[in-house]
């Protein structure tokens, strides 16, 4: 996770002079503030900005699957996990949010400047949501290894 992180943080430093990239606003954005934002990278740091949404593949797997390990540890070592075992599967939704979101994001990029209002739209819903998921798969995976901790001692 570290690798993804220190890429990603050298494209935005480095390449997008610093410029915040659109999906870290977690209630989303407006299409007027997704084309200024497209529009001010101008075409060099569009092709960095669509390199970054790949690095950024790479963290959301890593970022899941430390989720998904954790969850599993605590739920092996759970005597009765019973509705708990359905908490992994918000780390998964994250995962899926996310990815879609990079997909939309890239295809932003390659649309602009044409179809933004639609597609910048949906790209702000599902930042929201990935949001909301990562949130819930977070606090959902510190109850389970919070419970298997104390279970244990």
């Amino acid at each position: 996770m570290l690798i993804p992180a220190a890429a990603e943080w050298w494209v935005q430093t480095r390449k997008l002079n610093g410029a915040i990239p659109l999906e870290t606003c977690p209630v989303g954005y407006t299409p007027a503030q997704a084309h200024e934002f497209i529009a001010a990278l101008g075409s060099g740091g569009r092709r960095w900005y669509a390199g970054f949404q790949v690095i950024d593949g790479f963290l959301i797997f890593g970022l899941t699957g430390a989720l998904l390990a954790l969850g599993r540890w605590g739920l092996a070592r759970l005597a009765n996990p019973g509705i708990l075992r359905s908490i992994i599967w918000l780390a998964i939704g994250y995962a899926i949010a996310d990815l879609a979101e990079d997909a939309v994001l890239l295809r932003m990029v390659w649309v602009f400047p044409g179809q933004m209002e639609s597609v910048s739209v949906l790209a702000s819903r599902l930042t929201s949501a990935k949001f909301s998921l990562l949130g819930a798969s977070i606090l959902g995976t510190v109850v389970i290894t919070g419970k298997a901790w104390r279970q244990r001692a």
